[in-house]
């Protein structure tokens, strides 16, 4: 006599899924839900960097949260800041802590425009800052 194949058992004891799985499914899904909102507005902007008086160079923002959190990618170091809406920035290298920092404005003699400057290092062109 052949057998009857069984419905698939879902819960404790099953290996289809369980209440711990599913919970866990859900807060997935969730943070993919709400990180994927949340990076909406996120962009990404072509400058031009200069690190500490040196050259000019290529270098891209990456805007995650605008003007709370974002990085400068300039190579292969990566500058981390974060704003926590007061007024207070804060800067993070690779290998270091954060530590705040001053903002400025300085005058490029090349350029019609202006950079904005975080500490020692600057940044040329569209920067979003709202």
């Amino acid at each position: 006599m052949a057998s009857v194949p069984r419905a698939p058992r879902f819960g404790k004891g099953s290996r289809h899924g369980s209440r711990k799985g599913f919970h866990r499914l859900v807060l997935v899904l969730t943070w993919a839900i709400v990180g994927w909102t949340h990076g909406a507005n996120a962009q990404t902007v072509a400058l031009q960097c200069q690190l500490g008086g040196g050259a000019w160079q290529p270098c891209r923002m990456h805007v995650q949260d605008i003007g709370r959190t974002w990085r400068i990618e300039m190579g292969k170091d990566t500058v981390l800041f974060r704003h926590d809406g007061g007024g207070t920035i804060a800067m993070k290298r690779r290998g270091r802590g954060w530590r705040l920092v001053q903002t400025r404005w300085i005058g490029v003699p090349a350029s019609a425009q202006g950079a904005l400057c975080w500490d020692s290092l600057c940044a040329l062109g569209a920067v979003p800052l709202d």
